[in-house]
């Protein structure tokens, strides 16, 4: 992505190495041992911008994945929640919220990304067609599927303490889904970026006209290494100031999706293996009440 720079950088370095070296001692000098002195002054605040642009740049990613990562949380609090309160006699009810509730984060990683590719292929076969052409043809799908799940929840007819917990984590969800929001429609300042680029441009054309002095024809090698160096830096803070772009969303909706589904077929597990521990539970208080001491009082 940044070859043309770093050839830029060799074609000026070369030109400047056959300029001083093979030019008549009557042209003028065009290389100068205090001209290093200038870049020594101008590296510190290329450090300083380049610091600050990645730093700033890398923030903006952790947030967004960490984001990520509060999503797929709610989402699990939700299916657990589903599993647990949702009385088997309605199964229909409960099969229905696991459905909406795995294709949450598909959802809200098309939305993102605007691509809607990632929806239809991971929610094919989960959600019925009509329910997939409703949420695809919706302007926001992670929205929709908010809404289905706070209907669905509704129809459960959960008590008031459990209610409050589901709505909770769906209003978290909602909240999630605005952060998305605004870490990819807010983006870093352009004045900010293309500054950069220019002073790191204007560095590496002209660091060569200080090194010849110093390096000789090893300038042209020196002055290739040190803009792939700075450029590379550069590049990394531009590619990750978009971070859904870099982001492996279609993976990380595809473990959510996973995660909810497998948390519905073992159900049935979990619910023998908690049948069981009730009863060792209950079977140790019988024995405990049977062999406690029997206390006799005897009136006087």
């Amino acid at each position: 992505m940044y070859a043309p720079i770093v050839i830029w950088s060799i074609l000026v370095s070369t030109a400047v190495c056959l300029y001083s070296d093979l030019s008549p001692s009557s042209w003028p000098d065009i290389s100068s041992s205090g001209y290093i002195d200038i870049f020594n002054l101008a590296s510190f605040a290329l450090s300083l911008l380049l610091v600050f642009r990645t730093n700033s740049s890398y923030a903006r990613w952790w947030e967004a994945r960490t984001v990520c990562g509060s999503l797929l949380n709610h989402v699990r609090h939700l299916a657990r929640y589903c599993l647990s309160w949702i009385p088997p006699d309605k199964a229909e009810l409960r099969d229905a919220i696991i459905r909406w509730d795995a294709a949450a984060t598909a959802s809200v990683y098309a939305y993102i990304r605007e691509d809607m590719t990632i929806l239809s292929d991971l929610c094919k076969g989960l959600l019925r067609d009509d329910e997939l052409d409703f949420l695809l043809k919706s302007e926001a799908p992670p929205i929709v599927v908010g809404q289905v799940l706070s209907s669905l929840f509704a129809q459960a007819k959960l008590d008031t303490i459990r209610n409050a917990a589901v709505e909770n984590v769906l209003n978290l969800y909602e909240s999630a889904v605005g952060a998305t929001e605004r870490i990819s429609r807010t983006c870093m300042p352009l004045a900010y970026t293309r500054h950069t680029s220019r002073f790191v441009i204007v560095f590496i054309t002209f660091l060569p006209f200080a090194l010849w002095e110093y390096l000789g024809w090893v300038t042209i090698p020196a002055a290739g290494t040190l803009t792939f160096l700075l450029v590379g830096i550069e590049n990394i803070g531009v590619q990750i100031e978009e971070p859904y772009r870099s982001l492996p969303l279609r993976a990380l909706a595809r473990h959510c999706r996973d995660t909810v589904l497998t948390m519905s077929r073992q159900r049935g597990e979990v619910d023998k293996i908690a049948e069981r521990a009730m009863l060792e539970v209950d079977m140790l208080a019988k024995m405990d009440v049977n062999s406690a001491p029997t206390t006799v009082y005897v009136e006087k």
